[in-house]
């Protein structure tokens, strides 16, 4: 829910009631402020990766599908070796099959910091063409969904604004419920005068919404750094699952090696796991190196081998391999759904493969997966719509319902102001209404879930007092 879109407390409330509704009321307001601008972007970037599909197939259909359709018959490693000899300057860092006979083979290729994706004809050994990701619309709406384009500081503007949405869904639950108005009422939309009608349809939308926008913003923040990163993954994920935990050397982490920028593709509950290492990795020194995310120079096991050996593991017919990272990594064919590769989640499994002796290093699937990782492996396919034709749906009206929230959440403050003000027109407190015991607590209970937004607390709190309150011109305007 968006700002200021609430009636005030009934005349007959209870004086502590009417406080603790003013005060919910306010931060409602003050939340919807900043968040609004965030959830647009958030929503119209998110409408626009649950059809990144259709766009790419559209804008690429001559790097993404092969002239000829039939059966893969050229091996990955020549089709490795293919990218190769036409880029040799840059390294290869995933494969990923096409699995179908009219689509290509993907192989993500770097040059420094720059992310390029090769399309290899199987059935020829072609190569098709080339996509930068920083050229690649639905590639540029991930990274400013996830990033905003400012990198850290980027993410933790949409962690805060993904918090105090959960905020605003809680409070705007508060201000909705029927006092003394009847149950009717309560869903009703009134057409007349206008900031009322747009303010009732908020406060339904917002309450239809509710479930729905309170499990994606969870499964958003699970991407985040703090809170998903630092914050509950740390207490989440796998400690390892070696196939043989005396023989196994641990390496950087899953994130570290498996996630590049706008393609984030580590199982989460795994990106805080340590990497197994091959074993020539002990005759390389200790364990805190320096691992790239490209191939090493040469792997004594090939892609095809690594892949066979995964197969063996469980590993299906859809999955992506990424080489080993430098001279002490292992070759990692995985099927999750960060990768996107397949959408059941109990399907998952990734297979660590030793470069130079193609003994498994490590095998993971959803058995092993901790419960918390276990509602993200769901969280995720049904945050990303891959569940089917129902969950892009549902996505689709979650971004839409989130739209709607912002413009009538700012509407009706802007037709409540009184004309010609030149403040925010915050909801006003009661005369001599200090903070009430239930806000006090409820602000450190929020603060404690989400660290990053009780920060904020703590940061627009000092700013109140040693900033605001001694500036009355810049206090009037923010209240």
């Amino acid at each position: 829910m968006s700002p200021m879109t609430v009636s005030p407390a009934p005349a007959s409330a209870p004086a502590s009631t009417k406080a603790v509704y003013a005060r919910v009321w306010r931060w409602h307001f003050y939340a919807g402020i900043y968040v609004a601008p965030f959830l647009i972007v958030l929503a119209l970037t998110g409408l626009v990766m649950l059809c990144a599909g259709p766009i790419d197939d559209r804008l690429y259909a001559d790097r993404l599908f092969v002239p000829a359709p039939g059966p893969a018959t050229v091996s990955l490693d020549a089709q490795i070796a293919a990218v190769a000899a036409r880029f040799p300057d840059r390294t290869v860092t995933q494969v990923r099959p096409g699995f179908d006979p009219s689509r290509s083979t993907q192989i993500l290729t770097t040059e420094g910091d720059d992310v390029v994706a090769v399309y290899v004809d199987p059935t020829s050994g072609l190569v098709l063409g080339e996509i930068a990701d920083a050229r690649r619309p639905t590639m540029l709406a991930r990274r400013l969904h996830g990033t905003l384009f400012a990198g850290q500081v980027g993410d933790w503007l949409i962690e805060i604004a993904a918090g105090l949405g959960v905020v605003l869904i809680v409070s705007g639950l508060y201000l909705w419920w029927p006092r003394q108005t009847g149950w009717g009422r309560a869903f009703a939309i009134r057409r007349r005068p206008r900031r009322v009608c747009v303010r009732d349809a908020h406060k339904l939308v917002g309450l239809l919404a509710a479930p729905a926008l309170l499990v994606y913003l969870l499964t958003g923040l699970a991407w985040t750094d703090v809170w998903g990163g630092r914050f509950t993954q740390a207490w989440s994920t796998l400690p390892g699952t070696p196939a043989s935990a005396d023989q196994i050397d641990e390496g950087p982490t899953h994130g570290r090696i498996l996630n590049r920028p706008g393609r984030l593709e580590a199982p989460w509950g795994l990106e805080q796991t340590p990497m197994p290492l091959s074993v020539v990795a002990r005759q390389h020194g200790g364990h805190e190196g320096h691992a790239d995310h490209g191939m090493a120079a040469s792997p004594a096991i090939t892609a095809d081998q690594a892949v066979a050996a995964a197969r063996a593991q469980g590993i299906r017919d859809r999955f992506v391999v990424r080489p080993p990272a430098g001279p002490r990594g292992v070759w990692t064919v995985s099927a999750t759904g960060m990768t996107g590769v397949i959408a059941d989640p109990r399907d998952e499994i990734t297979v660590h493969v030793d470069q130079y002796t193609g003994d498994i290093r490590g095998v993971v699937t959803w058995n092993d997966y901790s419960l918390p990782a276990r509602g993200m492996a769901f969280g995720v396919p049904l945050h990303q719509g891959s569940f089917g034709t129902w969950n892009l749906m549902v996505a689709g009206s979650i971004c839409v319902a989130i739209l709607g929230l912002s413009v009538t959440g700012v509407l009706a403050w802007w037709w409540r102001r009184p004309s010609g003000a030149r403040r925010l027109v915050a909801p006003p407190l009661p005369a001599g209404a200090g903070a009430p015991r239930v806000a006090i607590v409820t602000a450190v209970v929020v603060g404690l879930l989400f660290p990053l937004v009780g920060l904020t607390f703590v940061v627009v709190g000092l700013v109140d007092a040693f900033v605001l309150r001694r500036i009355p011109a810049l206090r009037a305007a923010f209240d």
